[in-house]
């Protein structure tokens, strides 16, 4: 993942509605995180490949067991399969770029697959919606590389120097 990237990850909306919407859920006691748990009996729609391509287009995949769409180096979509089963859909925003219509798809998107949206880096759970994830981009370490990259890497050097 580039600095300039937000990453986010869709969950089924049934699996953290049963949960509670428990963030801690989803990380590892390495702080890892790790949404397989929240995919592995909740499945999406057979057809979601065709679903995420009607917003993002298709590119190359490394793996078999994973699907791409968009560009590696500006915003992405990944999905992960493992034995037929998807454990992930991850998704990193370029904030180099205009967000507006990228969130919108991705709000949509969060939307026609039942899904609810989770933040890795802030350790949130949130609902699809344009403004709420807006604000969540602004405020990551991504915004910060972007907007004001020396106060990005103090505070690197600082959270390393702990």
């Amino acid at each position: 993942m580039a600095a300039w990237q937000f990453t986010i990850c869709l969950i089924p909306k049934v699996w953290a509605s049963i949960e509670k919407y428990n963030v801690e859920l989803l990380y590892d006691e390495d702080d890892r995180y790790d949404t397989t748990d929240a995919w592995v009996n909740n499945q999406p729609v057979s057809y979601i490949k065709e679903i995420i391509s009607k917003y993002f287009e298709a590119a190359s995949s490394w793996d078999k067991e994973l699907f791409c769409w968009g560009n590696e180096e500006e915003t992405d979509v990944n999905l992960w399969y493992e034995n037929g089963i998807v454990f992930d859909i991850s998704i990193r925003l370029d904030l180099r770029a205009p967000l507006t219509d990228t969130i919108s798809k991705i709000v949509t998107l969060a939307n026609e697959l039942s899904c609810v949206v989770f933040i890795p880096g802030q350790k949130q759970i949130i609902e699809p919606n344009e403004h709420i994830l807006m604000s969540f981009a602004k405020s990551s370490s991504a915004s910060l590389f972007v907007n004001k990259p020396d106060d990005f890497f103090k505070a690197v050097s600082k959270k390393h120097n702990k």
